[in-house]
């Protein structure tokens, strides 16, 4: 019971630090709109286009000529 409980503990804490590491960025338009990337936007070379999901789990992907700033944000 000990055992299982200490492995429970130690999941619990490694979650939490994971967590606290996050970095989120925000992507800014051309046009001026901006959407918060809970991953960093991926560029796929090829398709010219950078794609990630938004802070609503939605799969977002631009044009990179669209793209004006990709801005990294450390939450403390």
């Amino acid at each position: 019971m000990k055992k299982n409980l200490s492995m429970l503990c130690l999941f619990a804490a490694l979650t939490l630090l994971t967590a606290c590491g996050a970095t989120y960025y925000t992507v800014t338009t051309n046009e001026g709109k901006s959407y918060t990337a809970v991953e960093e936007p991926k560029l796929n070379t090829q398709g010219k286009t950078y794609s990630f999901k938004d802070n609503n789990g939605h799969v977002v992907i631009l044009n990179q000529s669209d793209v004006k700033e990709i801005k990294s944000l450390s939450q403390k």
